[in-house]
């Protein structure tokens, strides 16, 4: 039976006086985190760029985003994907929804601050469609005055890039956060898979496991 093999977790946090001072929404009143999994099916492989050997395949995924509570439930949730042997942590034959949990709680302890995420070289970017019903008058009243409109394959998109752009970010917590589904459905996460791709950004997540 295949299952899911989770390798990194990395917290972003936005600070909330940075969100409101770009988007004065009222719910912007405490902090919002991104969470980013890397992890991949161990029945799907790639080679390592470094050494040219086969390896399991991997990429970043947008787990949870939100306040501190919202993304703590997203992971908890996701977890129980453990007790059934559908996920496990790299390096275990088998993980406790528990062990799951900790882990996520670690990261989001030890979060990368906004603003210090230059040179690791991660990417998210989430498209709102504009056709979305589920979207409140409000929440596309900010997008249609704040977003980036494109089109993508005939659809008519609102994209935001939250790694790069505050505005994007406070964008994203306030629309993004409302729309059903998990995470990854609304934003998309890249970056690198191995330390030889992104030194600096395995150091980040190496020292953030030792503290």
């Amino acid at each position: 039976m295949s299952h899911r093999i989770v390798y990194e977790h990395l917290a972003v946090l936005f600070p909330a006086n940075t969100l409101k001072a770009e988007l004065g929404h009222w719910s912007l009143y405490d902090d919002r985190y991104l969470l980013l999994e890397l992890g991949g099916d161990n029945n799907c492989s790639t080679f390592h760029p470094e050494t040219n050997r086969e390896v399991a395949s991997r990429d970043w995924c947008v787990l949870g985003l939100g306040r501190h509570y919202e993304v703590i439930a997203a992971a908890v949730k996701l977890s129980a994907s453990c007790e059934g042997g559908c996920m496990r942590l790299s390096g275990q034959r088998k993980t406790l929804p528990e062990t799951y949990i900790r882990r996520v709680r670690n990261a989001m302890a030890n979060p990368v601050p906004f603003g210090e995420l230059g040179g690791l070289g991660l990417s998210v970017v989430a498209d709102i469609a504009q056709s979305d019903g589920s979207l409140g008058q409000e929440a596309r009243e900010n997008l249609q005055r704040h977003a980036h409109p494109v089109e993508s394959e005939g659809r008519k998109l609102w994209r935001m890039n939250p790694l790069r752009s505050a505005k994007d970010a406070a964008l994203l917590m306030v629309c993004g956060g409302s729309l059903p589904g998990p995470a990854w459905n609304v934003a998309a996460a890249s970056g690198p898979r191995f330390p030889c791709e992104g030194s600096e950004l395995f150091h980040r997540l190496r020292a953030r496991k030792a503290a």
